[in-house]
């Protein structure tokens, strides 16, 4: 933990690799790095097309990058041109190169985050989160103390409603509020964003997605990264997107948020 008692993570999400900018890749390990984060969130889409040299770098940079790092799949790191690895072995070379573990846990002082792992491998683009992901999620938050801040991690945000949002939505907000998480992180947009999301009973949840780090798939804000101080003392988090200028990484407008309203 920092010494001003927050926790710092660093969200990063859709590096890429494959469709990727080798300089801003090489930067933006040492700015993750000098924020001295307690944890690396990265949200899946670390490649272009789930190649074996794509999950390679993908590798590389992981190693690269602050630990401890948890990390989640995302939909373009299942394969897309070979619908038969897609059907017997989605998660074969993310399980090789990057972790056996779709459905990570890390645990920080004052805070569990829980991994969800939101790629099928039926579904072409969009994701899901089953009832027995949902179940595990709440049985895993039930055993942090009172007081911890409770995060998700997953791919898809459950800000984008309509054809495109996430299948289980309805489910998982449920969970979300049994379970009080106060923080879900995500990315797939391409474009950083926090919403409050309205859960089933009185309370929000707060949803950060992370920009495309590496990539040339930008959406047209450039790439970027997001950086999170959390007080759980204060149940305030700092989210800070961190946009890469063409020299450098440079902050952009930060905003301070409360946890738990």
């Amino acid at each position: 933990m920092s010494r001003d008692g927050r926790l710092v993570l660093a969200h990063v999400s859709d590096p890429h690799l494959g469709a990727h900018l080798p300089a801003v890749a090489r930067d933006l390990v040492a700015d993750v790095a000098a924020a001295a984060p307690d944890l690396t969130v990265v949200t899946g889409d670390l490649t272009m097309r789930a190649r074996s040299a794509q999950f390679r770098q993908a590798r590389a940079l992981l190693d690269r990058l602050p630990h401890p790092c948890l990390v989640v799949p995302g939909n373009h790191d299942v394969p897309l041109m070979n619908p038969l690895a897609r059907f017997v072995a989605p998660y074969h070379r993310y399980r090789r190169y990057v972790s056996a573990n779709l459905t990570p846990i890390v645990v920080l002082p004052d805070a569990l985050v829980c991994g969800v792992s939101s790629m099928p491998r039926w579904r072409w683009k969009s994701g899901r989160v089953g009832r027995g992901q949902a179940g595990r999620l709440e049985r895993l938050m039930a055993r942090a103390p009172a007081a911890a801040v409770r995060i998700v991690v997953l791919h898809h945000p459950l800000s984008v409603r309509g054809p495109a949002g996430l299948v289980g939505r309805g489910r998982l907000l449920h969970t979300l509020e049994r379970a009080g998480v106060d923080l879900v992180l995500t990315g797939h947009t391409h474009i950083p964003a926090v919403h409050p999301i309205r859960l089933a009973g009185h309370r929000r949840v707060l949803e950060v997605t992370a920009g495309t780090a590496t990539s040339t798939r930008t959406r047209g804000v450039g790439q970027s990264w997001t950086l999170l101080h959390i007080d759980p003392q204060q149940a305030t988090v700092r989210v800070e997107p961190r946009f890469y200028n063409g020299y450098g990484w440079c902050a952009g407008p930060a905003a301070v948020l409360t946890l738990r309203g």
